[in-house]
């Protein structure tokens, strides 16, 4: 996880396990947090596998990471 001023970003190609919350979401409120999320613009979708079975992850292109802050231990 990367620093963003006010808040975190994961980074695609990341190297260090996360831990994070998943909910099931209906569309409308999905694409809400599209906007919420500047996606596509910002964050990009991944399809990540859990033992829940597959989710939906933001993250960011390597590439704005780069010089950015690694925020340790876990966001709160």
């Amino acid at each position: 996880m990367y620093a963003f001023d006010d808040y975190p970003a994961l980074c695609e190609q990341g190297c260090h396990a996360i831990h994070g919350e998943i909910y099931h979401v209906s569309d409308i409120p999905f694409r809400l947090l599209d906007e919420l999320e500047w996606y596509p613009d910002f964050y990009q979708r991944i399809v990540i596998p859990t033992r829940y079975g597959d989710a939906w992850m933001y993250i960011v292109k390597a590439a704005l990471c780069h010089g950015r802050p690694l925020l340790p231990g876990s966001w709160p």
